[in-house]
């Protein structure tokens, strides 16, 4: 069994070495890299700290299996949302907790979203 921050360096230099913006890995490459049969939990988090604060990518487990990997920085240059734009001025309110939020109307349009996509998937490469 590999720690942490050994199974971190490996995912690293498999990043690198890849060439790419942004790559996926499946769970069994994981299980290699880590020498090991399961993953727990905690071990995917600590590794996902470490690659995060020492190396700049962001390790996030996908829907489909695996885990996905993009460098931080792609976020730097991001546009910012502002909330008063997107939420209602009744919504605002109920955020700021002067009045109750409607939150079966806030799930149900989350749960739409989610079931057609919410627009802000990149396209394939």
């Amino acid at each position: 069994m590999r720690t942490p921050q050994q199974i971190a360096l490996l995912i690293f230099i498999l990043f690198i070495r890849s060439r790419k913006n942004r790559t996926k890995i499946s769970d069994v490459t994981f299980k290699k890299l880590a020498k090991r049969q399961n993953l727990r939990a905690s071990l995917v988090n600590e590794v996902a700290r470490i690659l995060d604060f020492d190396y700049g990518l962001l390790l996030h487990e996908l829907d489909i299996g695996g885990f996905g990997i993009l460098p931080t920085k792609v976020l730097q240059g991001a546009s910012s949302t502002i909330a008063t734009r997107v939420f209602s001025e009744e919504e605002q309110r109920g955020i700021l907790g002067t009045e109750e939020l409607d939150w079966q109307y806030l799930e149900n349009e989350a749960h739409l979203a989610l079931d057609k996509g919410d627009g802000n998937e990149e396209e394939e490469e």
